[in-house]
């Protein structure tokens, strides 16, 4: 029988050059509805995403972006200074419970946020920047291996510190996409981040599903793709 003809190998395509910096971009605020989280992910980039908890499509915005493999985050409602004129919703972490009331809380807030491998704090002036509150928030998500990123909603937090401190695994926004309100904003803080990742530090951003958000994004990813910048998950910043 005439040996059977060798197949060639057929040619790989060459792995796609890894861009040298990375950013991650963290959407605060979803679980209102699910549009803003259908609107994020048609950029089809690796967002992270952040759902409030209790909110009447939590759980669905959770569903439909842990089925396109997006990395999810609880956001984790703290209380902020003048908490009764702010109030951050159902969920919230206050000064004034006991330990066991704060993990009872936190384990509530993640029932309702399915897929969460990580949370961030919403505010949270207040009780960010009470150190023993913060080891008994930090100690539960650690029971819960859960990461945490310290959204530094004030000068005073100490929540990254204690994370720290405690071993569980963290990292702090760096800017705000949109603190204050314009497109012409969004544009300058990501130029902002942009130009942290160039210099090779942990450039992580926070910003919220606004239209002038989105449209900032829109017009400033194919520059991140020209100069090499590529949209990691956040956890990819953990220390």
């Amino acid at each position: 029988a005439p040996a059977p003809a060798l197949a060639l190998p057929t040619a790989q395509p060459s792995p796609e050059p890894l861009a040298p910096f990375r950013v991650a971009i963290v959407i605060d605020d979803l679980g209102a509805n699910l549009l803003a989280a259908q609107r994020l992910l048609a950029f089809k980039q690796d967002l992270t995403f952040s759902i409030l908890p209790h909110q009447k499509h939590s759980a669905d915005v959770a569903q439909l972006i842990h089925a396109e493999r997006r990395e999810i985050l609880l956001h984790l409602s703290m209380e902020p200074l003048g908490y009764l004129a702010v109030s951050p919703g159902r969920g919230v972490l206050l000064a004034s419970m006991t330990a066991e009331r704060i993990q009872q809380t936190i384990d509530g807030d993640l029932a309702s946020v399915p897929f969460a491998v990580g949370a961030n704090n919403h505010t949270g002036s207040r009780l960010t920047a009470h150190a023993g509150q913060m080891q008994t928030v930090m100690r539960h998500l650690q029971q819960r291996q859960l990461f945490f990123i310290d959204s530094r909603t004030t000068d005073e937090t100490v929540a990254y510190a204690v994370a720290r401190q405690i071993g569980v695994k963290s990292a702090q926004r760096k800017v705000f996409l949109d603190v204050k309100p314009g497109v012409d904003f969004a544009r300058r803080q990501l130029a902002q981040l942009a130009s942290l990742a160039e210099q090779g530090q942990p450039a992580i951003a926070i910003g919220h599903p606004k239209e002038d958000t989105l449209r900032a994004l829109e017009e400033m990813l194919p520059e991140f793709e020209r100069r090499g910048i590529r949209i990691v998950r956040v956890s990819e910043f953990l220390e």
